[in-house]
């Protein structure tokens, strides 16, 4: 039985159970695949029955004796095209064994019936036979003579079909699952004394769906707009499960957002090295330092555009959302003349840009320099510009400042920190350099201010309802701040509120040297209306609103992605520590036992012997470890790459939670994660 039989029930339970004992075999030895599960119709009056098609499991069989006739048949039939099994002759030793027998060969029954021998046909479920014009029940004699006809019960599938419209209402998806006919037909069988007619199925795949069916589901959902005739004619002849778009509106196309054009590169960078006709280097001419001077044109301002209108697929216009305008605000050194979007200095200097979304702050940043070397007689620097020192930073110095530092040799034992970038022109020997200070203060800003907008945004709404609330209103003086209210709803149902007020008020404190009015306006309405409920704080719900949305702000401020990345660049590290939230790069012979963190990548030049890295957007490196063997640690996240040109042992490569332990060395080793989360080497 190569081929499936189709069952049916009062259940999937009962069509399985006739399966089996008509085809006398076990649960076992059989695939069931269910067509179709019992339901009842309207009002409970009647039933559909269970639709199941079973299969024979192929197994190993004996091979079958009946391959003499079946070949004399087929011999018979090419040298005797009107050949009538039932009245030609057969060789002896094969008639012999067809005496008062019927077989079925291509789907037609046959048989050879004696005076004393009649073959028996019975019949099963889904197969009609008619001898002799006269329905046939249950089973049969053949005779020669008789006129048989067999007509077989034929199983229909409907076509599924739907119609969705995506959200952005700008398609209309029409999904088609084909139904199909289940065709019967009758396998062969040798000759027997006594055949079971069981009829085999096949499908024959009958799309019914008609491009009338889709036009008029089309139009009842209101569809008119971006219909494709040609989609809809391709999903009614479709004979395999498919989706098609049959209809399309157009997207609205927003407008573009303002912009600044700036007339010269606000990118600083190093230059290649200019060496002096005595053979030593100039540092300082080896450094881009953009600057401006008074008067000058820094930039041009570009209004947004208005956008144009869509169109959804059921005719509605969608309409477009302007972009955005630049909100300049003019700094230090800078104005700004409205009437022509122009950006003008009025100071020289070097020009700065803070971005956040759409509002830039725009000015010009002094720098300070210091000729020679920074000794303990000079005292520390902390400067709210550039600041350049053209000798050594000698021991236990700290250089703090708000813009970059150029520092033309060596760092010693000392501490430099900035919001930009660090370029060292020689070594840093026991020292720490760290760049983008401020994007480390917004990180711990976001880590106590989120917590406390979680619970003061549902706390306002609460206090909002219940002001409104009639009662309230009856009870409460009108000119009577929500001091009380507050403090009612903060000692009941809030607790949280005040631990989180207290804890976000005092880190802004901490910062209050890096942060700018706004934080310190927000700590005073802190203070004010959460923790001491001051009568003249909050006096309505519009002030506690305000006040929710300017902590909004700040928010959005603090977890905003800095557009201008910091970066640390110098020749030679030992023993010192190196954070930055751009990228390092390290020129000259390398760095040893030395600490690095980038939110960048790092680039290694040289050798880096012993110490640790991690680097958010990947590693190259000249030489790791070294030939004797030092524990050097090297991470990366689970996607980023690691390149280095020789690796020595005790190295260990670190991506995402994974390792790598080099116990010899390699030469141009790249390092991933596969498919399997395996740290691959290639």
């Amino acid at each position: 039985m190569k081929d499936a039989l189709m069952f049916q029930g009062k259940s999937v339970e009962s069509a399985i159970e006739k399966a089996l004992n008509e085809l006398q075999l076990e649960k076992d030895d059989v695939y069931i695949e269910i067509i179709e599960e019992s339901s009842q119709k309207l009002f409970g009056l009647a039933r559909s029955k269970a639709k199941i098609m079973v299969s024979k499991i192929d197994k190993p069989e004996v091979e079958s004796a009946t391959t003499d006739w079946e070949e004399w048949l087929i011999n018979e039939m090419k040298e005797n095209p009107s050949f009538d099994l039932r009245q030609s002759a057969a060789p002896t030793d094969i008639i012999n064994t067809w005496e008062g027998k019927a077989w079925i060969k291509d789907s037609n029954l046959y048989y050879q019936d004696t005076e004393t021998k009649k073959p028996v046909v019975e019949l099963t479920d889904g197969i009609t036979l008619m001898k002799n014009g006269e329905n046939v029940e249950n089973q049969t004699t053949l005779t020669k003579g008789d006129q048989l006809e067999i007509d077989f019960e034929t199983t229909i599938v409907e076509t599924e079909w739907s119609i969705e419209v995506n959200e952005e209402k700008q398609q209309a998806i029409l999904n088609v699952i084909p139904g199909y006919y289940l065709v019967a037909y009758l396998e062969d069988h040798p000759p027997s004394e006594k055949i079971v007619l069981k009829p085999n199925h096949r499908k024959q795949p009958n799309n019914q769906l008609t491009v009338e069916d889709v036009y008029q589901q089309l139009e009842s959902m209101g569809i008119n707009t971006g219909i494709n005739k040609t989609m809809i004619q391709e999903a009614c002849i479709t004979l395999k499960t498919e989706t098609f778009i049959i209809a399309e509106g157009v997207l609205p196309k927003h407008g573009d957002d303002g912009k600044v054009h700036f007339e010269i590169d606000l990118k600083e960078r190093t230059k290649a090295f200019a060496e002096k006709h005595d053979g030593t280097i100039d540092f300082r001419e080896s450094i881009y330092i953009p600057s401006i001077e008074k008067g000058e044109l820094l930039g041009t301002v570009e209004d947004p555009t208005p956008g144009e209108d869509g169109v959804s697929v059921f005719g509605e216009t969608l309409k477009a959302e302007a972009g955005d305008p630049i909100l300049l605000k003019p700094g230090q050194g800078v104005t700004f003349l409205e009437e022509e979007n122009k950006i003008i200095a009025v100071e020289n200097g070097r020009p700065k840009v803070d971005r956040t979304g759409q509002m830039l702050k725009v000015y010009i940043l002094p720098k300070l320099q210091h000729r020679g070397d920074l000794n303990l007689e000079d005292g520390n620097i902390h400067f709210v510009g550039d600041v350049e020192i053209s000798g050594h930073v000698n021991e236990h110095m700290v250089v703090n400042a708000e813009g970059s530092a150029w520092i033309h040799k060596s760092v010693l034992h000392s501490s430099v920190q900035t919001r930009n970038k660090i370029t060292v022109g020689a070594n840093a020997i026991k020292s720490s350099l760290v760049a983008g200070k401020n994007s480390l203060v917004f990180e711990e800003m976001t880590k106590k201010l989120a917590p406390f907008m979680e619970v003061l945004t549902p706390f306002t709404q609460v206090v909002k309802q219940l002001v409104q609330t009639e009662n309230f209103q009856q009870t409460y003086a009108i000119n009577q701040s929500l001091g009380p209210v507050i403090k009612l709803l903060t000692e009941s149902k809030f607790k949280t509120l005040i631990p989180l007020a207290k804890d976000l008020l005092n880190t802004i404190n901490t910062k209050q040297n890096v942060l700018d009015k706004s934080w310190q306006s927000f700590a005073v309405s802190l203070y004010k209306g959460i923790l001491i409920y001051h009568h003249n704080q909050f006096k309505t719900i519009k002030d506690l609103e305000k006040f929710v949305h300017a902590g909004a702000k700040l928010l959005e401020v603090c977890q905003s992605p800095l557009q201008n990345h910091s970066s640390i660049v110098v020749q030679y590290a030992m023993n010192s520590e190196l954070h930055c939230n751009g990228d390092i790069h390290i020129q000259g012979k390398g760095c040893v036992h030395t600490i690095i963190h980038s939110d960048g990548n790092v680039q290694i030049d040289g050798q880096m012997i012993g110490g640790k890295l991690f680097a958010k957007e990947g590693v190259e490196i000249g030489v790791a470890g070294s030939a004797g063997g030092v524990k050097t640690l090297i991470e990366v996240p689970h996607d980023q790459t690691i390149k280095i040109k020789e690796v020595h042992p005790d190295v260990t490569l670190k991506i995402g939670d994974r390792q790598y332990v080099f116990t010899k060395s390699h030469s141009m080793v790249r390092a991933r994660l596969d498919a399997d989360d395996v740290v691959t080497l290639y």
